[in-house]
C-alpha cells in the first residue's frame, strides 16, 4: 500500500496514541451534524482548554459502525494531558498504531473530492480500516485558500 492514487498521495505511518479535547456533535450521519457551529463552539472554548498543543486542530469522525449507530464527530484539539476541563469539552483517545496518511490539495477539489478519493483508494487497496478518520490541519490548511493541504488519518484494523 502506498503511493499516489490519482490525485492523493498515500502512505502508511504509525501513530502514538493521543488526547484529543474538543466539542463533540453526532446525528445518524455526518449529513445531520453543523460541523461549522461546532467548531463556532469550540472557539469560546478554546482559551479555558489547557496542556493543548498549540498549532494544530483535529476534527475526529467516528462512524456509525464504529459508534454502534450514532455518527459523532469531535473539533478541536490535542492535549498532553487532561487538566480542568470546561464540561462542554469532551476527551476521546486515539489508540497508537497504523493509520493510511492521505495529503489531499485542496485545489483538486474540495472535501468530497478527497472522501470520494479515499473510499477509491481503500477499496482498490482492499484495506481493511475502522470506521474512523482524523483530520488534521495546521498551518498548511485555510478554508479559504485553494492552496491548502488537507491530511486525512484513517486507522488500519489489527
Amino acid at each position: 500500500m502506498g503511493g499516489t492514487n490519482k490525485i492523493m498521495k498515500s502512505e502508511i505511518v504509525e501513530r502514538p496514541k493521543m488526547l484529543l479535547a474538543g466539542i463533540v456533535g453526532s446525528g445518524k450521519d455526518v449529513s445531520g451534524i453543523n460541523i461549522r457551529e461546532l467548531w463556532n463552539s469550540y472557539n469560546v472554548s478554546d482559551p479555558k482548554i489547557e496542556h493543548r498543543v498549540k498549532g494544530a486542530w483535529y476534527e475526529l469522525h467516528v462512524g456509525e459502525k464504529q459508534g454502534n449507530g450514532i455518527y459523532s464527530v469531535l473539533a478541536g484539539v490535542q492535549i498532553e494531558e487532561i487538566g480542568t476541563l470546561p464540561a462542554e469539552v469532551s476527551v476521546k483517545v486515539l489508540p497508537a498504531g497504523k493509520y493510511i496518511h492521505f495529503t489531499h490539495g485542496m485545489k483538486e477539489g474540495g472535501f468530497d473530492k478527497a472522501f470520494a478519493e479515499i473510499e477509491s483508494w481503500i477499496k482498490d487497496n482492499q484495506a481493511k480500516v475502522k470506521d474512523i478518520g482524523l483530520q488534521y490541519y495546521d498551518s498548511e490548511f485555510d478554508p479559504n485558500n485553494k492552496e491548502s493541504i488537507l491530511h486525512i488519518f484513517i486507522p488500519l484494523e489489527g
